[in-house]
């Protein structure tokens, strides 16, 4: 995400206490998981005008929730500015995941020391549209096509 809005990585680069909040709002934007349960639907309905019949498997994402534009003031604009709280990334409650506070604290530093070693990097491709892989509930870029220079 950063890489694609090179705006705002030079602004991260300027002010490296951007950082924290700026890795909030990845995990929210493009999280690398959607972990979820299945569910089967007991009645005929529609969610955002699509039908769901009784009987059918629904597998809702708790991540949706990062996109409620009543929460998130325009859900799809990717802005390290915006100081998100409340990210279902790493679940909520009883169902956050233990780990969260490390992986947050691994993502400041290894952000802190890429921007830092590689201040030039970019996409090789300005254009570059990511592909995934990955088992069932999770999200593996296959590549990240970078130049150094």
């Amino acid at each position: 995400m950063l890489y694609s809005h090179p705006d705002q990585l030079r602004q991260l680069q300027s002010d490296p206490s951007l950082i924290s909040d700026a890795i909030d709002e990845c995990l929210r934007i493009a999280g690398n998981g959607y972990f979820t349960f299945p569910r089967v639907a007991t009645v005929d309905t529609s969610v955002g005008g699509t039908p769901i019949r009784k009987g059918m498997i629904v597998r809702p994402s708790p991540q949706a929730a990062n996109y409620d534009p009543t929460v998130f003031p325009d859900p799809l604009r990717f802005d390290i500015h915006r100081k998100p709280k409340g990210i279902m990334t790493f679940g909520a409650g009883p169902h956050r995941c233990l780990g969260s506070h490390l992986a947050h604290k691994t993502l400041s530093s290894a952000t802190r020391m890429l921007i830092t070693r590689f201040p030039r990097a970019r996409l090789a491709d300005p254009d570059f549209e990511p592909v995934y892989g990955g088992a069932v509930g999770e999200l593996r870029m296959k590549s990240l096509p970078m130049l150094t220079e």
